[in-house]
């Protein structure tokens, strides 16, 4: 997943400025797939690398 997430986001940053992330947070929202979602205050980080994903935010 995390490899699959990073290949898309470099797709997106090439064909469209987007803000540069962090390779940690690819490799969190690779994680956090493995168990369905994740909890979190930078919900929109996430739901730029991983749209399906379900986003807790407390």
């Amino acid at each position: 997943m995390a490899h699959l997430f990073w290949h898309e986001h470099q797709v997106r940053r090439r064909q469209v400025y987007i803000a540069k992330r962090p390779v940690a947070d690819v490799m969190i929202a690779a994680f956090a797939m493995r168990f369905q979602g994740i909890i979190t205050r930078n919900a929109d980080d996430f739901r730029e690398i991983a749209p399906a994903m379900t986003i807790v935010v407390p």
